[in-house]
């Protein structure tokens, strides 16, 4: 059981790092637009 609250922990890390990596690509974008077309085709759900 204990290894199960690790694994639920590291899980939220994982999303928490992934949400500031997005946050880092649209800072990219602001400045090139050909990262946006890249961001844009990855994320198409615009939940940043």
């Amino acid at each position: 059981m204990f290894h199960f609250f690790i694994l639920i922990i590291g899980f939220i890390l994982f999303i928490e790092l992934f949400r500031e990596l997005r946050a880092f690509l649209f800072l990219l974008c602001s400045r090139r637009n050909r990262f946006c077309l890249f961001r844009d085709s990855i994320y198409g759900d615009g939940l940043i």
